[in-house]
């Protein structure tokens, strides 16, 4: 999990530096976990989203300038996401190296 410092600034950056549409997604959830989390709403959303990009790029699913994007992120950003959840930056298989070194 985040720091609090940390996740207040992502969402600070993330509610300031949106510039392309969003949908609206919609989730029940009890009402206890927002105060369990001793988070807001918004502030759970936040990370929630982070979260889902950071696994999302740790799977290899999404790219990294994809999985920025999506969280609201600038690159750098996202890539002090991924130390503070402990995700590799570089993301690749041992095929992968090996034909970046053939190169």
């Amino acid at each position: 999990m985040l720091k609090s410092e940390t996740q207040f600034s992502f969402l600070d950056y993330y509610l300031q530096k949106r510039h392309f549409p969003f949908v609206k997604l919609t989730l029940d959830l009890p009402e206890t976990a927002f105060s369990s989390l001793r988070q807001s709403p918004a502030q759970f959303a936040t990370e929630l989203t982070l979260a889902a990009c950071v696994k999302w790029y740790e799977l290899g699913r999404i790219s990294q300038a994809k999985s920025a994007e999506i969280a609201g992120l600038s690159r750098a950003a996202f890539i002090d996401a991924l130390r503070e959840y402990r995700v590799p930056a570089i993301q690749i298989d041992l095929s992968g190296l090996e034909q970046e070194l053939a190169l």
